[in-house]
């Protein structure tokens, strides 16, 4: 059995150094066919500006986004790592590689202590988040430094670590809310609701108010410094983005009718059938496991789910768009916990919910031949009792060769060359459509 464990941890090694070398060659690929998005000019050149000109959120004069205006949904978390290598290199696909890189790094930080705190290997828990960030719906909305994976990563690894660093997680959760996306305040909800259910008011209301408050109260600060107007100003353009906007926000409007209607008029006619299975099945198959199965104990189960659960209706019933884009808001959660049910239930006796984490996993692989292939491999350790560490090392072959196949497939994407110097010194449409980003 020793000599079965050390092979284990050999091969786990390997198998990260390939999956780092593959996520590369992908990362690679993309930064350089990545076709023009206007947002990531918007997000580059107010974040860069933050980060290097002490702390004052602008993007150029006579547009929609200056200062610290509410339209800049995606808060200065989203591009640190652009904004450092800026510094360096003024080149595109360097930035968006660079940001990939620094948000990697945040997984990275998680995952040393979740690793311990949750008993999981480091290596293999490296691997599945590697898998995770480059497999998700829009997953390269990092390299754009938009906002939706950093601020996912800090909200749902701070909740798994809730129980164990309750003032830091509170912290950090707020930070992914007011300096990353405010769409997260959902979660939150969700999530505290839960939390009050469980433990009833008591002082730790208080408590977790203040820690949650500290962020904000940071973010408040820097408005008060350099927001041209007064902080009413600003609360009230916050509150007509967030609040009055149904176009753009929905309606609590909860009738058939509206709903269906909301669905015809969005996105999702446009998806193919696994974006579908990711973005609407999965999530549901999750929180079936999330109620029957005990992945995490101590009430974060419960977290977990009422946290999901709250994003994922949002989605669905009252986001008028439904572009993908925004399914990293759960579809990232629910890819990690399909893997912490699947590693913990491979020896199980319960097929059942054994069959369903892994069919969470099948949905997001990459190609429709590894998919058909991956539940062939589901249904064969469902029915045969095989070595616990051979199916982990298949698994994890099964995630380096859908990341493969990424790679493979990004080869044929046409590379472009961007400008985008004019753009980020002097924030203006015209120019980033015409003499800069082009």
């Amino acid at each position: 059995m020793p000599n079965s464990f050390l092979n284990l941890k050999i091969n786990t090694k390997y198998l990260f150094i390939l999956q780092l070398i593959v996520i590369g060659l992908l990362i690679n690929n993309m930064s350089l066919s990545l076709r023009a998005f206007i947002d990531e000019i918007v997000s580059l050149s107010s974040n860069i500006n933050f980060w290097n000109n002490g702390f004052d959120f602008r993007t150029g004069n006579l547009n929609g986004y200056d200062s610290y205006s509410p339209k800049l949904t995606a808060g200065p978390i989203s591009a640190l790592g652009s904004s450092l290598i800026w510094n360096i290199t003024q080149a595109l696909p360097s930035i968006r590689i660079f940001n990939f890189v620094y948000v990697y790094l945040v997984q990275v930080v998680f995952c040393i202590f979740i690793s311990k705190k949750h008993n999981v290997n480091f290596l293999t828990l490296l691997i599945i988040c590697g898998f995770v960030m480059t497999s998700i719906p829009w997953w390269y909305g990092t390299l754009y430094s938009l906002g939706e994976m950093i601020s996912s990563i800090l909200f749902f690894n701070s909740l798994i670590l809730f129980n164990s660093f309750r003032r830091s997680t509170l912290i950090l959760m707020s930070i992914s809310i007011f300096f990353g996306k405010f769409i997260f305040i959902i979660c939150f909800l969700g999530f505290y609701i839960s939390v009050l259910l469980k433990e009833k008011i008591t002082l730790n209301i208080f408590k977790d108010a203040f820690y949650f408050l500290i962020p904000l109260s940071i973010w408040l600060l820097l408005v008060y410094v350099n927001y041209e107007q007064s902080l009413s100003s600003y609360f009230s353009e916050f509150f007509f983005v967030f609040f009055q906007q149904p176009e753009l926000t929905g309606t609590f409007n909860f009738s058939p009718g509206s709903i269906i209607k909301n669905l015809q008029s969005s996105e999702v006619s446009t998806w193919n059938i696994s974006v579908i299975l990711r973005v609407f099945l999965s999530p549901i198959l999750i929180s079936f496991l999330l109620i029957k199965k005990n992945v995490f104990g101590n009430n974060l189960d419960i977290h977990l789910l009422f946290s999901i659960g709250f994003i994922y209706i949002y989605f669905w019933l009252l986001n008028p768009k439904k572009s993908v884009i925004y399914s990293q808001n759960f579809t990232y959660v629910t890819l990690m916990l399909g893997f912490f049910v699947a590693f913990s239930l491979i020896n199980s006796s319960n097929k059942v919910n054994k069959l369903i984490s892994l069919l969470i996993i099948s949905t997001f692989m990459n190609s429709n031949i590894i998919f058909f292939l991956f539940i062939i491999f589901i249904l064969f350790i469902t029915m045969k009792e095989i070595n616990l560490n051979s199916v982990k090392t298949i698994l994890i072959i099964f995630l380096l060769v859908s990341q493969f196949n990424a790679f493979i497939e990004s080869q044929e994407n046409e590379k472009n060359t961007y400008i985008i110097f004019e753009c980020i010194e002097n924030f203006k449409f015209s120019i980033c459509n015409s003499n800069g980003y082009k």
